[in-house]
């Protein structure tokens, strides 16, 4: 009887390992379910009179960069565009989905919710555990950036903060191919980044791409599966973050 138990055990322990799932046996005995962290999604910009195109809206709060002209496509669009896309991704998947606006939608573009305050909307979530913030830049170098806050780490890659940036920036670069950079936001063009700073989970800010090439204005605008692609990538990176552990209800990881 004890033989069988023990094959019994050694089989259920092997297939557990094969699945990348590493519990606790006291975990197990006691009925623990694995989980995966909930996500917090964050448009970046918008405002009223924010739209799709800088003529003929007034965009007059917070559009964030634009494509090159005429058509100046704005940034905000593309970042509303992608977390819509991104939710639905990680909702089909069983993951938790919270948004710093009202919705994680296209239509969000028009609402103004200030850096700070998304950090504080995405600490009042009960039940998020990372804060992906979505956002494009004009920098005229085409590449994928990820940003994590400088919170003073001695081994800044030892922290969950840094593992989520470096898997979002993997699999989107995946996809994109435009090279990518992992760097803490004393490195971002506009030095630290509120969202970041402010909250209380890892939280990690894309600039997915350069939007202000005429390429990838024309991309981000016209293709829809060039918006998927970025928005598989920040799913995709989100499971290379949350697979690094897998952590037992009632059990602090």
């Amino acid at each position: 009887m004890m033989r069988r138990y023990s094959v019994a055990v050694v089989v259920v322990m092997g297939v557990l390992i094969s699945c990348g799932a590493f519990w606790r046996v006291s975990d197990l005995a006691a009925g623990y379910v694995p989980t995966y962290p909930g996500a917090c999604l964050d448009p970046g910009h918008g405002g009223p009179g924010a739209c799709k195109w800088k003529p003929p809206c007034t965009n007059g709060d917070d559009a964030g960069s634009y494509g090159p002209p005429p058509e100046q496509l704005t940034e905000a669009w593309v970042n509303h565009a992608i977390v819509s896309l991104a939710k639905y991704d990680l909702e089909a998947t069983g993951i938790r989905v919270q948004c710093t606006k009202d919705e994680c939608t296209e239509e969000a573009i028009t609402q103004y919710v200030g850096p700070r305050t998304r950090a504080i909307i995405a600490n009042g979530h009960s039940n998020v555990d990372v804060l992906i913030s979505v956002h494009h830049q004009d920098i005229g170098i085409q590449k994928t950036e990820v940003f994590y806050a400088y919170k003073g780490d001695l081994y800044p890659e030892t922290t969950w903060k840094y593992k989520l940036a470096l898997g979002l920036a993997n699999e989107i670069n995946r996809r994109f191919g435009y090279g990518m950079q992992v760097k803490d936001d004393r490195y971002s063009f506009l030095g630290s980044l509120d969202v970041l700073q402010e909250a209380w989970m890892p939280a990690a800010l894309i600039e997915g791409s350069d939007i202000g090439f005429p390429e990838e204005e024309a991309l981000m605008a016209y293709d829809y599966y060039h918006r998927l692609d970025e928005a598989d990538g920040i799913r995709d990176g989100f499971f290379a973050y949350a697979d690094t552990f897998i952590c037992p209800q009632n059990f602090d990881c």
